[in-house]
């Protein structure tokens, strides 16, 4: 038998592995396709059972709704802003329709580490919004000023809380501050965005 060259054993050692990584993207996807369908009929009756209908103030107030592996309580603020830009709209879609989508595979660690930015994106433009993003921090402002909504995005580490993120919707700027939903308030732009140890930060706005 012969013995098997370098270059073989690396060829052979590059399939294994791409068969793998392919098995393992597999399992992660059906994963997230059942736990979706779980989640979306739980979340259903638990929607009928606090029969709301207006505006989310506080996310917490929400968690019997499964979001992936966690819940809204504890990640779902991407899918709240989502549901409240929706609302002022006047186009109210309930919260578990809006949930489901980011369940389709539209989360960071199945749910746990909230929502991807890519997901609230494509969720607002979905609907049919006009929606810009940036990362860069100096233009922040300005693109929050300018738009019909704006969603402030941090994630960030600190001894205390560990990993922590929000997704921070904001409108209705007066000329000195605006008025926030899901830690509400009335603040100005340098209060929204003042938190400390944030290692990530993105802005996405609706546009008029």
């Amino acid at each position: 038998m012969k013995k098997l060259t370098k270059k073989q054993k690396f060829l052979n050692f590059v399939a294994i592995f791409l068969m793998v990584v392919c098995g393992l993207i597999a399992i992660c996807n059906i994963t997230c396709l059942i736990k979706a369908e779980i989640n979306y009929k739980h979340n259903i009756k638990a929607w009928n059972d606090y029969g709301y209908t207006g505006i989310i103030n506080d996310q917490w107030d929400f968690q019997n709704i499964k979001f992936g592996f966690g819940d809204v309580g504890a990640n779902g603020c991407g899918a709240v802003a989502v549901y409240n830009i929706m609302l002022m709209e006047d186009r109210f879609t309930p919260l578990p329709e809006i949930v489901h989508q980011y369940d389709m595979c539209g989360e960071n660690v199945f749910g746990l580490g909230g929502s991807r930015p890519s997901m609230v994106v494509k969720a607002l433009r979905n609907y049919g919004f006009n929606v810009s993003y940036t990362f860069n921090k100096t233009d922040f402002e300005k693109m929050a000023i300018n738009s019909k909504f704006a969603i402030y995005l941090y994630f960030g580490y600190d001894s205390t809380h560990g990993l922590f993120g929000h997704y921070q919707l904001m409108y209705d700027y007066d000329g000195e501050k605006f008025q926030t939903i899901n830690e509400t308030g009335i603040f100005t732009f340098e209060e929204i965005i003042d938190i400390p140890n944030t290692f990530f930060e993105m802005m996405i706005v609706v546009n008029y």
